[in-house]
């Protein structure tokens, strides 16, 4: 597998390629791809918070190695399970075309944009990124109207937050396995 044109297309797609969105959406070679990529960005972040530990107040977060390599695994599974939230509520709700795997291949090749969650203060950029990247690929990929991509993708994440509330993800006491206090310097 030659990963420079994968690469090239992935990129386009983060600019918005309209042609790269298309192209990519009715490549079934591109399935694969797209999970390596997004497992490749989603390794890039855990390597990146054993790296680069990230500090709230008081309390710095440095995940153990099994602990970053669980979250990379969540990670992976959490943007199929976004994808499918968001393929279910345009499809239903909205009367969207196409199937999930078309979105997917899109989306998992957009997510090359995750391998910057290796610094982990980019974080907010690449979710920021990402949803306006998703809501182009809703109006490309399902021919939806800017309106009703956004309220899918609202919806898809409200009952993301509600299914990791009920499993207590969003628990600060147990975000990402837990906090180590290192005190100040």
């Amino acid at each position: 597998m030659n990963l420079l044109p994968i690469l090239k297309r992935a990129i386009k797609i983060v600019e918005l390629n309209d042609s790269a969105i298309k192209s990519v959406s009715k490549d079934p070679l591109a399935t694969g791809s797209a999970v390596l990529i997004i497992a490749i960005s989603s390794f890039a972040g855990a390597l990146g918070s054993l790296l680069f530990p990230v500090r709230y107040g008081p309390v710095t977060y440095r995940p153990t190695l099994l602990e970053a390599f669980g979250h990379a695994i969540v990670a992976i599974f959490l943007v199929v399970l976004v994808v499918y939230l968001i393929h279910i509520v345009a499809n239903n709700l909205f009367k969207a075309h196409g199937d999930f795997v078309s979105l997917f291949r899109v989306v998992g090749h957009g997510y090359v944009i995750g391998v910057l969650t290796f610094f982990p203060v980019l974080s907010v950029v690449v979710l920021l990124w990402m949803l306006v990247l998703i809501v182009r690929i809703l109006k490309d990929v399902k021919r939806l109207s800017t309106e009703n991509a956004v309220i899918s993708v609202i919806l898809a994440g409200l009952t993301v937050f509600v299914i990791l509330a009920l499993f207590q993800n969003l628990n600060a006491d147990n975000l990402y396995g837990g906090l180590y206090l290192v005190p100040y310097k």
